[in-house]
């Protein structure tokens, strides 16, 4: 529910078609995107307008959604839960999931682009694995998260998804600092712009920058001047892969 403030009193309206332009010069953009069915009741003070749920497409021909199963086993510990990938992973898994391509992914919130950054991080895991055992000193995987308090969130979910692989995640933001013992010993980094900004020109961090592999920018519409498209995730370095959720 929306709530518009308004002071106004009216009866129900059912916004479809043309209907859903009424209004002032603001109502006309908002009503403009909202989907057929949509109901506005007007009360004293303020206005309610009801959305109906999406409707999800129908799969195109040749189209289907990956198995969970089809994940080497290693990988299918950080999909606990799933059975399969959602329209939007499944398209991009071949590129993600068995490929080194650079990607930029744009999707609306809650589409699953965080599922994405986990198949291309599960990718790099795969390629540092040798005689069954991951090569954990050759890799290091970087998550830009846009802000601190996002950071947080991330490094708890990929630390859990990833803790059956036995990978390191750890958070480095604001006035956080890493021993070069727990620098060794971490696979993930999740970081913010600021700070790996300042962790890339300190020239006693350049051995932790050339070992990224794999680098996703989350939010990557943020970062730099201009207009903004729509989200993403990212992949970077000479010879690292990158990813741009937004």
């Amino acid at each position: 529910m929306v709530e518009l403030e308004q002071a106004e009193i009216g009866a129900t309206m059912s916004l479809t078609g043309t209907d859903a332009l009424g209004g002032s010069a603001g109502g006309d953009a908002v009503f403009r995107a909202l989907p057929q069915g949509t109901v506005r009741k007007n009360f004293k003070g303020y206005e309610e307008v009801h959305v109906p749920p999406v409707q999800k497409g129908e799969l195109r021909e040749g189209e289907r959604l990956v198995q969970i199963s089809e994940l080497d086993d290693w990988a299918q510990s950080a999909f606990e839960g799933y059975e399969t990938l959602n329209r939007i992973q499944s398209r991009i898994y071949p590129t993600a999931y068995h490929s080194n391509e650079n990607m930029l992914v744009c999707a609306p919130t809650g589409a699953g682009k965080t599922n994405i950054a986990m198949l291309s991080v599960l990718h790099e895991v795969g390629v540092n694995i040798r005689y069954g055992v991951v090569q954990k000193a050759d890799f290091k995987v970087v998550y830009v998260a846009p802000m601190k308090a996002l950071a947080g969130e991330v490094t708890a979910a990929f630390s859990k998804r990833l803790s059956k692989l036995g990978l390191k995640v750890r958070e480095l933001t604001g006035d956080m600092s890493l021993t070069k013992k727990e620098l060794a010993e971490t696979q993930m980094i999740v970081t913010t712009p600021e700070k790996w900004d300042v962790i890339t020109r300190k020239g006693g961090d350049a051995s932790v920058s050339s070992m990224v592999k794999l680098l996703i920018i989350d939010e990557v519409r943020a970062r730099g001047p201009g207009p903004a498209p729509a989200p993403a995730e990212s992949r970077r370095p000479p010879a690292t892969r990158g990813v741009g959720p937004r």
